[in-house]
């Protein structure tokens, strides 16, 4: 073989490798995500981080497109054939990342298995609260019965993911071990290293088109400012949560993108009313009478909420972003009422109801948040301690990861805390959740952490879960939101914009529920 040969030669395989490795990166996708899963259990908790990585290998009956309608997933078509039956058709030829087929008896395990979780922080039983039974009609057939008439019942279908009926028993270690990672989605299980990133790659099996990408890296990254520098620097590809003072510097970078959704999740604190003494708020020097939990006075919670500027918030800390919220559902949704809006800022009303309530000398408390959940999260944290303590409210701050924070909340170890709600399609959801009174048995107030309880407003929440008339449903739902709004059970702060920053080879359209998904994420050159 000549000199020249042999040149050529070892010239067109350094280029066959580099070609090949350059094909393989271009297949590979880095995804960087703002808040740490606390497990792989898709049934384990109803937490928006669990939520969305979940739907990477697991899928539901039905699922919310990226407009939160209602779409077949699992199920290709369903219809009610009484007031409390309701019949799905599955999705023939559907296979398991292990090879299984999928069929009516994995859908019967794991409706048993979802609300039934040990030691669940947030139980799913809120979206299974009205079935009765769910039975084999055939092998791709189902039916569902429900406890009474349940209009929103295809609706819940999307929250309870399917599992395999081998792994009904499965544990929620056999999951984060990867024992049990068995599910239908768009990509099969790799890698898990708790904190710091999940590895997957595309399932070959999946019934669906397949994912641009062979394999996928979630990477949580919750410091804002250490995403958006992974991402300038080539670390990641796409991530979530961009914060508003940082978006005109991506911007800036002619390789990199930004696209928001329009404001629609709902973030609220929430107030402990369910104990006569709160650890973390307390009179100064209050007048006889004065309750030991301020919160339970209702004109304390209205003072609290008039000495917040929502405005301010959305237009100066979120540059516009976000939109000050004064209930639930942003204002047209089902369910909202016209009558309730954003709480005005007053800091002079604010004082005069404290006054008015037993405490002329104002409050101190503490108030708890995570700092890598939200854009600028511990940022309106603070803002709003400044705003309380020019109120005459002294405020202390307190923020933590995602991961603990979520767990202390559930545990109940907050006087008043910083939360995102994923209800954004109906208000009888939003309301069950976090305004009727707690009862995880069946499955009401599953999220009440403060504990509220308002007769009015749970019969209210619990006739429109029977009324199957829309126009009835709705009005019932308006009042119920106008007397919880009224009432303070919880305090809305504003609508959040979802943010995704990508490269321009990649085309990614945000979704209002916030779930970031790799499938969604395509190449566009």
């Amino acid at each position: 073989m000549s000199r020249w040969l042999r040149l050529f030669l070892a010239f067109v395989l350094v280029w066959s490798t580099l070609g090949a490795h350059v094909a393989k990166a271009a297949e590979d996708l880095t995804i960087g995500l703002s808040a740490p899963i606390t497990s792989l259990d898709p049934h384990f908790a109803n937490n928006s981080p669990n939520k969305a990585v979940a739907r990477h290998f697991f899928q539901a009956l039905l699922q919310f497109d990226e407009k939160l309608e209602v779409a077949p997933a699992l199920a290709t078509a369903w219809r009610r054939t009484s007031d409390t039956m309701w019949e799905f058709q599955l999705r023939p030829n559907v296979h398991f990342s292990d090879g299984s087929l999928f069929t009516a008896n994995d859908v019967v395990a794991s409706f048993e298995r979802a609300p039934n979780v040990p030691n669940s922080p947030a139980s799913l039983a809120l979206f299974t609260r009205s079935i009765k039974q769910v039975s084999v009609i055939d092998p791709l057939k189902v039916r569902i019965e429900t406890k009474y008439p349940d209009p929103l019942l295809p609706m819940m279908m999307p929250e309870i993911l399917m599992v395999p009926a081998a792994n009904r028993n499965a544990t929620t270690n056999d999951f984060n071990t990867g024992k049990t990672m068995v599910g239908t989605g768009p990509f099969v299980f790799g890698a898990y290293l708790p904190g710091d990133r999940i590895i997957m790659t595309r399932n070959e099996r999946y019934w669906g088109k397949p994912a641009d990408w062979s394999k996928v890296t979630l990477r949580f990254i919750g410091n804002e400012g250490a995403r958006v520098a992974a991402l300038l620097a080539g670390d990641v590809d796409l991530i979530e949560n961009v914060p508003p003072d940082l978006i005109a510097k991506v911007k800036q970078n002619g390789a990199f993108q930004i696209v928001q959704s329009r404001p629609a999740l709902p973030v609220y604190l929430g107030l402990d009313l369910g104990r006569d003494v709160t650890p973390f708020v307390t009179g100064n020097n209050p007048s006889p009478g004065a309750k030991a939990n301020p919160l339970l006075d209702k004109r304390v919670r209205q003072a609290l909420s008039y000495a917040i500027d929502r405005k301010a918030i959305s237009e100066r800390i979120m540059s516009g972003t976000t939109a000050p919220a004064g209930q639930m559902l942003v204002t047209g949704l089902f369910g909202t009422s016209n009558k309730v809006v954003p709480t005005p800022y007053d800091p002079k009303k604010a004082k005069a109801l404290l006054t008015e309530a037993g405490y002329p000398n104002g409050l101190t408390l503490t108030l708890h948040g995570p700092n890598d959940r939200l854009a600028n999260d511990s940022h309106i944290i603070q803002a709003i301690a400044q705003m309380w303590t020019r109120a005459g409210i002294v405020t202390k701050v307190e923020v933590m990861p995602w991961n603990i924070y979520f767990s202390k909340t559930t545990k109940r170890d907050f006087s008043i805390w910083m939360m995102s709600s994923g209800a954004v399609s109906e208000m009888a959801t939003a309301l069950n959740s976090v305004a009727v009174t707690h009862d995880l048995a069946a499955g009401r107030g599953v999220n009440n952490r403060g504990r509220y309880s308002n007769s009015q407003v749970d019969n209210l929440i619990n006739t429109a879960f029977l009324t199957l008339d829309d126009a009835k449903r709705k009005d019932l739902l308006a009042r119920a939101s106008e007397i919880a709004m009224d009432d303070v059970a919880v305090m809305p702060l504003y609508f959040y914009s979802f943010s995704i920053a990508s490269q321009k080879s990649i085309s990614y359209v945000p979704r209002l529920d916030q779930f970031t998904l790799a499938y969604n994420a395509r190449r566009t050159k």
